[in-house]
């Protein structure tokens, strides 16, 4: 091997770590994420999917991806839409519709479309999902109206005394 060699994998090396850490960086701008998943490093693509400052757009084309890894990573990302979610939830692989059944953000109506799936692990974990959202949901909410409900008694204390 020559010297030529060596210090093109190195740079190579020094390439993919800088992008590593752009790609693990929430100020990393869209622009420098669109160059890192054109590279195609599947590791770089599913960071990407995942960053807070993906395009819409490239969440769209990233949701279409040959690896369901790289789409299942699209599920849990806050920006994407309601659509992507159903068509993440119809995929043919069992992996990315295991990930919509397990993600917190993703609608309740795509979530509960997964009860149906043909895989039962899928529809067990939807099932699991929902309970757990809905049990959160009740104890919030439970919380607010005890919260108001002691404000109101404090509104009234006070003006009957004033």
């Amino acid at each position: 091997m020559s010297q030529n060699d060596s210090s093109s994998s190195n740079c190579d090396k020094d390439l993919k770590g800088r992008q590593w850490m752009a790609v693990n960086d929430p100020d990393t701008p869209t622009q420098d994420l669109e160059i890192i998943v054109s590279t195609g490093c599947r590791g770089l693509v599913r960071r990407a999917a995942e960053h807070p400052r993906v395009s819409v757009e490239l969440l769209t084309v990233l949701s279409s991806h040959d690896d369901p890894e790289i789409r299942a990573a699209v599920v849990d990302n806050h920006q994407t839409s309601i659509d992507l979610h159903w068509k993440l939830a119809q995929d043919s692989c069992d992996d990315v519709r295991y990930a919509v059944a397990e993600s917190y953000i993703v609608n309740m109506e795509v979530l509960s479309s997964l009860l149906e799936d043909s895989n039962p692990y899928i529809s067990h974990r939807a099932r699991a999902t929902l309970k757990k959202r809905n049990v959160q949901f009740c104890l919030s909410s439970d919380f607010t109206e005890s919260g108001q409900g002691r404000q109101n008694e404090n509104k009234t204390s006070s003006q009957a005394s004033a």
